[in-house]
């Protein structure tokens, strides 16, 4: 199957294979994506979908789309619905926001300040009135909070996960509503390993699915955890735990983040680089922002200036970007170079025209 790359030709887009052949007309105001064999597209303001062959396949009718795994969240009129690929509506289109279905078949909906669940199959609605707001479910476990003194915020027109409220208390709910970890929480994470980081009376503990406690000493900040490791500040210093023998190795950084491809990101004099599990130094601390690393490739700002890097801290794009953001292509990234917006490949060919 050939690779379609979006390609923009001064105001105009449409798509091309890796060489810059154009394969789907430089026809449409904006364009995102392929993702399963579709991708939403622009027109006199408004959003459709086509697939592989440019064809159309849902009319140019919303305000908002995105795709996610043969659904389609849309925008119409300021309320939310999701369509399958045809066009059919699964959850109607008249609620305030809504997440896309998960791996358990729910949406997490609201509706006037309500709060509650659709099923895929069934596509019954259960409310759960008690809640400000309610996270999607997966492995039948959604996240919670009440007694927020926020609202919940809708960023990016709704297309993205939005931002929930602060303050309040914060536990676990089942897809029937029963409280499986209390809200009795200041804050709370996400589950990883059978574990999850709740925040209690100003400190970080690990419990599990039952709410026990999985380690007994509480820190000041846990940043990151797996069955074999915690990343902790304790007495005002940052920590890797190997919990398997106990061994604590004590680092020399304002701030250490979570792993990702076995790096984390560290702060030091307020610059960022990237360490190891052993704490070892593996890209020095020079840049102004660092994002985690994914399939070997790393998001950075330095000076301003946006670029991509390996695990060895090489200029995978360089680093004079203005913006520069992932795509669902390993090779392929978004940026923004002074008025040049589009889409770049990691062998630095633009996809784009002005």
């Amino acid at each position: 199957m050939i690779d379609l790359i979006p390609f923009r030709k001064s105001n105009k887009w449409g798509f091309c294979d890796k060489n810059k052949k154009i394969l789907i007309p430089i026809t449409y105001d904006q364009v995102g994506m392929f993702n399963d064999n579709t991708a939403p597209v622009k027109l006199s303001n408004k959003w459709g979908v086509i697939n592989e062959k440019g064809e159309e396949i849902i009319p140019a009718i919303y305000d908002k789309i995105s795709l996610y795994c043969n659904n389609l969240k849309v925008l119409k009129d300021n309320k939310f619905g999701i369509l399958d690929l045809k066009g059919n509506a699964i959850v109607p289109i008249l609620y305030d926001y809504l997440s896309n279905f998960t791996k358990d078949g729910y949406s997490s909906v609201t509706l006037d300040g309500k709060w509650g669940f659709v099923y895929k199959d069934s596509r019954k609605l259960k409310w759960f009135e008690k809640y400000d707001w309610i996270a999607p479910l997966f492995d039948n476990k959604a996240m919670v909070t009440y007694g927020s003194h926020e609202k919940f915020f809708i960023e990016n027109s709704g297309l993205g996960a939005g931002r929930p409220p602060m303050g309040g208390k914060w536990g676990y709910i089942d897809k029937d509503g029963k409280e499986i970890i209390p809200l009795v929480y200041e804050q709370i994470g996400h589950f990883r390993d059978g574990m999850v980081c709740a925040r209690i009376n100003n400190k970080d503990i690990l419990i599990d699915r039952n709410n026990n406690k999985v380690i007994k000493e509480e820190y000041e900040i846990i940043s990151d955890f797996g069955n074999n490791f915690l990343v902790v500040k304790a007495n005002g210093k940052w920590t890797i735990i190997n919990r398997i023998n106990g061994k604590s190795i004590i680092l020399d950084y304002d701030y250490v983040g979570s792993f990702s491809d076995g790096l984390a990101d560290v702060k030091k004099n307020n610059k960022y680089g990237y360490i190891d599990l052993e704490g070892k130094e593996i890209i020095s601390a020079q840049y102004s922002l660092a994002f985690s690393f994914e399939n070997a490739l790393a998001v950075v700002i330095k000076n301003k200036k946006w670029g991509v890097i390996d695990r060895k801290g090489k200029e995978i794009l360089s680093i004079n970007c203005d913006l520069a953001w992932r795509t669902n292509k390993n090779n392929l990234f978004g940026v923004r170079i002074g008025d040049k917006t589009g889409y770049m490949g990691i062998d630095g060919t633009e996809y784009f025209e002005n």
